[in-house]
């Protein structure tokens, strides 16, 4: 969740080790319903130990952001997804590779 936001975040489950991989965010409100992206930036933050990576995406469609980065598959790995527009910003964190 990043304020009005239930961020989505869709990350290749076998990116190449130095190489950009695919990156898609997906917007819905809080009843899970489609909200718009227009007027939104949006940057990832991959933090893996003291490893830090960036990538910015664009809007591809109604709800969806699409963009590419470099980011490894491991237990530690971070990811900050962060919108912005001239209403505030809000950042979704989360640990996609963490063991449960």
């Amino acid at each position: 969740m990043a304020g009005p936001f239930h961020v989505e975040l869709v990350l290749s489950n076998t990116p190449p080790s130095s190489k950009s991989a695919p990156i898609w965010v997906y917007l819905q409100n809080h009843s899970f319903e489609d909200v718009s992206a227009k007027a939104l930036a949006v940057t990832i933050d991959f933090i893996d130990g003291t490893r830090t990576t960036s990538a910015v995406l664009q809007q591809k469609g109604f709800n969806l952001f699409f963009g590419s980065g470099v980011y490894k598959i491991t237990p530690t790995l971070q990811v900050n997804v962060q919108l912005k527009s001239g209403a505030g910003a809000f950042t979704a964190e989360f640990n996609p590779f963490e063991a449960h």
